[in-house]
């Protein structure tokens, strides 16, 4: 399988990191690779994924994942 967990890990963050950037195109571009693949290996994208790909792709900021808060 090409595509684990660990990899659609790192997806996610590919994904996050062209919202972050304003590369629409290169975040629409991360995700039909990930399609690819994924419809390639007959498998399905974690819910997580998709969850934030959906929030991504609507234009939506996401909330900082790194364990800490603002004060």
């Amino acid at each position: 399988m090409l595509v684990d967990a660990q990899s659609e890990l790192l997806y996610r963050d590919l994904f996050t990191i062209c919202h972050e950037m304003g590369d629409r195109e290169g975040l629409e571009r991360a995700a039909a690779q990930l399609a690819r693949i994924n419809a390639e290996e007959g498998i399905d994208s974690s819910p997580e994924t998709v969850g934030l790909l959906r929030t991504l792709l609507k234009g939506e900021r996401i909330q900082p994942t790194l364990g800490f808060t603002a004060s």
